[in-house]
């Protein structure tokens, strides 16, 4: 008796160690004070007390009395998603205190719990986090209150657009995005410009979502970015502002060293105007077209003169004598892989059908529609999904 009254006074003690031994020590204990003091110790700010005291009421063969008693040992054996699932806002302060008191990797899963409520109350206790000084807290948090509206969120998020953390910095502007804040083009803009490209792509990518066109002259600058995934984001939102202004900035990406710019940038003028080669602007692209016809690269020498000829021009350079070759055998690779893929469509493993249903896509040959349609009747979601997103 006197070895349990000095346990339950050290359930008690200031450190976290010594009330985990405490609860070890009580673990055979089957008096009815030895519970409730175990009960108790599912509130304790240490995540391992709480989860000791679990497993020591779960031995004793405990069931909760109430429904506070059931949310807290939920909390205490880690199931914060049950918690949120079967008591719903009553778990908002269990989850509180678990961002205040918790390791990282349970302040992020109490932060995706706290994200399946509806309700403006979650705002106020994940703000917070938006301070932390830990990039994954921060980006999680980030991630869930972009899924909520209001005042209250909007200038946070933008402020986190000027966080040192180059992945804070994305997270923010790909929630800005979803939120469609229109107040962070401006500073999206300027982050066209950042020190890493991560953050100059996801830039590139959220200003043609926001639909500002006032972010056109940004964008085309960064089509000559150094990296090759920020000048393709760069064109692909060009095409969604349908810009007439981007005509001519594209035309000569047309004949750009990078094959996957090249095909950006046709993908782009096709958004802006499926005419374009009978704009003004493209017409003026046309020295840059002719300055391409003397490249060493075959491809691009070919593309020059097609998109020359397609502009109407009468006067084309003739070309070395090796490019139709060269585009010919380009040609044969390309209706080899058009048909590899398009045989793995119907592959018994569900694995090659999606993996073929993926790369027609990207390849946007327009022979691979038929066979895509066909697939949407597919046994294998994945395999429709993909083939539906080939298609789009």
């Amino acid at each position: 008796d006197a070895a349990t009254d000095f346990l339950l006074q050290k359930l008690k003690d200031a450190q976290p160690e010594t009330r985990q031994a405490a609860v070890e020590a009580l673990l055979g204990k089957m008096e009815e004070r030895v519970r409730e003091a175990l009960v108790a110790a599912l509130h304790d700010t240490d995540a391992a007390v709480r989860g000791r005291a679990a497993q020591a009421l779960d031995r004793q063969h405990w069931h909760p009395k109430d429904a506070g008693e059931e949310l807290w040992h939920s909390i205490a054996r880690g199931g914060f998603v049950e918690a949120v699932s079967s008591h719903g806002l009553e778990a908002i302060e269990p989850l509180e205190m678990i961002l205040r008191t918790g390791s990282v990797p349970m302040q992020v899963t109490a932060m995706r719990a706290l994200g399946e409520l509806e309700d403006d109350r979650v705002i106020d206790v994940l703000l917070p986090a938006l301070k932390s000084g830990d990039r994954g807290v921060c980006v999680t948090a980030i991630e869930v209150l972009s899924e909520y509206t209001g005042p209250k969120i909007t200038e946070p998020l933008v402020s986190l657009l000027g966080h040192s953390d180059p992945k804070v910095r994305v997270a923010a502007i790909e929630a800005a995005a979803r939120m469609q804040l229109a107040q962070a083009a401006e500073a999206m803009t300027g982050m066209l410009k950042d020190r890493n490209w991560d953050v100059r792509t996801a830039a590139a990518v959220a200003l043609g979502k926001l639909g500002n066109r006032l972010a056109t002259e940004g964008l085309i600058a960064a089509m000559s970015d150094s990296d090759s995934d920020v000048r393709q984001a760069a064109m692909a939102s060009l095409g969604r502002l349908g810009d007439p202004a981007g005509i001519r900035p594209l035309v000569t990406a047309l004949v750009a060293a990078d094959s996957n710019v090249r095909h950006a940038a046709i993908s782009a003028l096709q958004s802006i105007d499926p005419h374009w080669p009978q704009t003004e602007a493209a017409r003026q692209a046309a020295p840059e077209l002719r300055a391409a016809c003397d490249s060493g690269d075959p491809a691009i020498r070919f593309a020059a003169v097609n998109f020359l000829q397609q502009l109407g021009e009468s006067s084309i350079p003739q070309i070395a004598s090796d490019t139709p070759r060269a585009m010919a055998a380009a040609g044969h690779r390309q209706r080899l892989v058009f048909t590899v893929f398009t045989e793995l469509l119907g592959d018994a493993d569900g694995d090659l059908r999606l993996a073929a249903a993926q790369v027609l896509g990207r390849l946007g040959d327009q022979r691979a529609l038929t066979p895509l349609k066909t697939t949407l009747a597919d046994a294998d979601d994945r395999v429709k999904r993909a083939a539906a997103r080939s298609l789009e």
